[in-house]
């Protein structure tokens, strides 16, 4: 009789085992019934709520440049953007959203909440690029002028890619970056600026720096592509001009040492170009081209790191090359007292690997 009992138990034992294991996939919603977005963009209203955009590529639409844009209005960002799914007959997925871009408005409020909630809410993606808007958010994101490819939904991120449309003086900064450099003691975040074109896409305006969030300077497009060049983002092909003439710069690389004399903290950066002659106005020579050059890369880069040291933000991350020679409390106050007093040596090396199909 007991043999009896022991046996009708075990079915039972066995289906209480699996049960932990059936419970996995309740709330899973097939891809069909998701919507994809591929950029969302992010404004502050007259009454102080958040304007949030999100582009959704049309699926099964005719062609590629079909889309949705929808919009909500909140005080809460995480309420408007569930306004948007609420109001959609698919569920967003944000975490196929590549681009996110925020108004100069924002910016100026600080970006705190914004990217703090991305990176809270762990539905974008980390490396969602991010971006500053100059003018009306709602026709920068409603605008239906198309890339190149034809394509209005993904080609926002073909911007910003070296595989496709990036050069050297855009900026690119991936939303755990922003996060990073609005806690770090020694460094800050850049992000582009940008603004509608009018033939094209986009139009790149140069960059914008921040600190703890805010906005606190912007950078034209001869600093951002030093910034890159000082940060080594660079690849071969962009064109610089001068009174005697333009060059294309093949290859940029760059030394960086840093010692303490004193209290004062001391930068010795060396940039090194390899460029090609593309034109020459009049009869000027190797050593003017070269001279312009040094003239034009110096006055650049110490003009940029003058003005980023008055805001009190260290835009080329100076203070991680300092994080070895001074203690943890120096460091705290790295930005207010040690990097005003920083000063920095530049020397620019040039060399011309060739004049094209010229002797001259």
């Amino acid at each position: 009789m007991k043999r009896k009992v022991k046996t009708s138990w075990l079915p039972l034992g066995l289906l209480l085992c699996w049960l932990p294991m059936l419970v996995g996939c309740w709330d899973v919603k097939d891809i069909n019934h998701r919507s994809l977005p591929a950029a969302m963009a992010i404004d502050i209203s007259d009454k102080g709520t958040y304007e949030v955009w999100v582009k959704i590529p049309k699926i099964g639409g005719k062609t590629s440049s079909e889309y949705i844009v929808t919009y909500a209005q909140n005080p809460s960002l995480s309420k408007a953007i569930d306004t948007i799914s609420a109001n959609l007959d698919r569920t967003v997925d944000l975490l196929h959203i590549k681009m996110i871009f925020i108004s100069k408005k924002v910016c100026i409020r600080g970006t705190s909440e914004v990217v703090d909630y991305a990176i809270r809410t762990r539905e974008i993606g980390n490396k969602s690029k991010l971006a500053i808007v100059t003018g009306d958010m709602n026709q920068f994101f409603s605008s239906t002028s198309k890339s190149v490819s034809g394509s209005t939904g993904i080609s926002y991120d073909n911007f910003f890619s070296t595989q496709s449309g990036w050069t050297p003086e855009v900026v690119r900064i991936s939303l755990w970056e922003a996060y990073r450099g609005r806690w770090s003691m020694t460094q800050d975040s850049v992000l582009p600026v940008i603004t509608r074109g009018t033939t094209t896409l986009l139009t790149l305006k140069g960059g914008a720096y921040m600190r703890e969030g805010k906005l606190t300077g912007t950078l034209n497009l001869n600093e951002t592509f030093t910034y890159n060049v000082f940060k080594g983002d660079f690849r071969g092909g962009i064109v610089q001009f001068f009174e005697s003439g333009a060059v294309r710069i093949l290859e940029a690389n760059v030394d960086k040492k840093v010692k303490i004399i004193g209290d004062r903290p001391i930068l010795d950066t060396r940039f090194k170009l390899t460029v090609t002659v593309l034109e020459r106005k009049g009869n000027a020579t190797d050593e003017t081209l070269i001279k312009d050059i040094q003239q034009m890369f110096t006055k650049t880069f110490l003009d940029t790191l003058a003005q980023a040291q008055s805001d009190r933000t260290d835009i080329f991350a100076i203070g991680q090359l300092f994080r070895s020679k001074y203690s943890f409390s120096q460091l705290q106050k790295w930005k207010d007292e040690l990097y005003p007093q920083l000063k920095a040596n530049i020397k620019v090396d040039v060399i011309i690997r060739n004049r094209g199909n010229l002797r001259n």
